[in-house]
This record gives C-alpha cells, sequence and structure tokens, in this order.
C-alpha cells in the first residue's frame, strides 16, 4: 500500500476476488482499459449468479438506500440521477444522449411491491405479433392479474389527467372516462376532417317512394321535424353522429333536387298551356 493512499495492482487482468465464508460474493477485474465489478457468476458450484447491489445501509437494514449518481456527484432526491454529457452521433452531429438502451424489442417494466407489473417501454424493432403493431416505440400496459382492475395509460400535465387511453382502447382527451373510440370534452379545430359512411344516391332509384307535397306537410305539421331527421331533442340528449346525419341531410337535398324538377316540370306544362289559350284568343 502505497503511504500516498494509492494502491496499485499490477498484472495481466489481475482480479480481487471477495468470498463471504466460503461462498465467492463477486470481484474487482481489470480489463485493458475497463474497470469490470461483477457479481458471482453461475458455475458448477453455483446455480444462481449473484447479484451487483449499491447501498449506503448494510444488508439487514429496514431502509437500505442507495441513490446512485452517474455523472452527478449529489443524487439526493432520485434513486439513480444521471447528468446527461455530450455525444457525438454516427452522422457527427453534436447531441446528449443520457441513457442508451440497446437489443431487439427490449423492455422496461414499471411494477408495485409485489413484482406485479403495471406497464412497460419497448423499443420494438420487429413485428412478429403482426396485427396493428409497427416499428418503433411501444408505451403499453400489461393484463391485470386476478383481483387488480384494468389498467389505462394517462398522459397529464401539472399532475392533472389530459389525456387518457382505456382498457378497452378508448381515447378521451379532457374526459377520464371515453365511451367512444376517441371522447373529446371541448373543441376540436381541424383543417379536414374525413367521415367514411354511406351515402344517399339511393333517394335517385326508381323504387325509391318521394312523398308527396301535401304528405311532407302533414308530416312535418304533427312531428316538428323533416321525415328521417332525428328531432331537436333527441340531438340534443344523444349528440348528433357526424356521418349519420350527413347523409340524412344529403337525402334531403336529393329529394328536394326532385321536388324542384317535379316543379319545373310543371311549370312547362302550364307555360305551353298559357300559350296555347293565348294562341286561341289571337
Amino acid at each position: 500500500f502505497d503511504i500516498n493512499y494509492l494502491t496499485t495492482l499490477k498484472g495481466t487482468k489481475p482480479v480481487f476476488s471477495l468470498q463471504d465464508g466460503g461462498i465467492a460474493s463477486g470481484s474487482i477485474k481489470a480489463n485493458l482499459s475497463n474497470l469490470e465489478l461483477n457479481a458471482r457468476v453461475t458455475s458448477s458450484s453455483f446455480v444462481n449468479p449473484g447479484n451487483l447491489l449499491l447501498q449506503t445501509l448494510p444488508s439487514g437494514s429496514s431502509d437500505r438506500i442507495g441513490n446512485v449518481g452517474i455523472g452527478e456527484l449529489n443524487p439526493f432526491s432520485a434513486r439513480l440521477h444521471i447528468l446527461g454529457g455530450a455525444d457525438l452521433d454516427p452522422n457527427g452531429s453534436g447531441t446528449e444522449h443520457a441513457i442508451r438502451i440497446t437489443g431487439d424489442n427490449s423492455f422496461i417494466d414499471f411494477t408495485d411491491y409485489n413484482y406485479v407489473g403495471y406497464g412497460f417501454l419497448r423499443n420494438r424493432t420487429d413485428n412478429t405479433s403482426g396485427g396493428l403493431f409497427k416499428l418503433g416505440l411501444e408505451i403499453g400496459v400489461l393484463p391485470p392479474p386476478p383481483g387488480y382492475i384494468d389498467r389505462s395509460i394517462t398522459f397529464s400535465t401539472n399532475y392533472t389527467p389530459r389525456m387518457v387511453i382505456a382498457p378497452n382502447g378508448n381515447v378521451g382527451i379532457g374526459t377520464n372516462d371515453p365511451t367512444y373510440r376517441l371522447s373529446v370534452l371541448g373543441n376540436i379545430r381541424s383543417t379536414e376532417v374525413v367521415v367514411e359512411t354511406g351515402w344517399a344516391d339511393y333517394v335517385f332509384e326508381d323504387n325509391y317512394r318521394l312523398k308527396t307535397i301535401p304528405e311532407l306537410e302533414s308530416f312535418i305539421n304533427e312531428n316538428n321535424h323533416l321525415p328521417n331527421i332525428p328531432p331537436a331533442q333527441e340531438i340534443e340528449e344523444k349528440g348528433l353522429h357526424l356521418g349519420d346525419i350527413q347523409k340524412k341531410m344529403m337525402e334531403k337535398i336529393e329529394e328536394l333536387t326532385l321536388y324542384i324538377i317535379q316543379q319545373h316540370k310543371e311549370l312547362v306544362l302550364m307555360k305551353k298551356e298559357i300559350e296555347k289559350l293565348s294562341n286561341k284568343n289571337h
């Protein structure tokens, strides 16, 4: 041991081997420019590998606190505190990578104290499951075990939920209980909305029965709304189904077009009759 409190162990990949009695616990090893901290590995003598533990209180203590700082000298407020440092990507542009996880479909799991899984982050590098999965980052929750409630994914700001993906896949914005594939409590502004629905060209089919004007008038007087159009009370209670109502509105436009054509034909006949009468008088 050097008097300046420096100790040098030289050799070809020198190793400090640490044992608890006759049980190997791990080692500190010099490997070229790297320093290895190794827990016990599986061997012919040991079936289970050891764990590498970082803690500030001895084993057996009720709270073995062990905050870890990587690049940070004072990791007081978190179990793991990483100070991001400059790194260069393959293209040479300066970036900062605090954590990088490499692997195929690598998971970061979140569990409770009983090790029951709640959710995960995964880099999906293949599509072996098929379906809707695509390559990229996957944020997910796990099916609940017996006795646990269903899980959802919540996005929040200021510790207030803003968007929720329910267990059945419904998405809620401004609401925590979405009853549709997308439930929004608030306004929506968009440059374009595409609704996939049927259309009302059946009005122009030969077998379509167009109500007469007296029949139409009678229906309106009795019901205070157009045929096949929901009344105001129903819209107020259930909301307006955009695709369905657009189809019904087009139905009324096409019926109105047929009424105009009928009126035009009648006007043409009336004009001809008036011209005949006028010619006879002259």
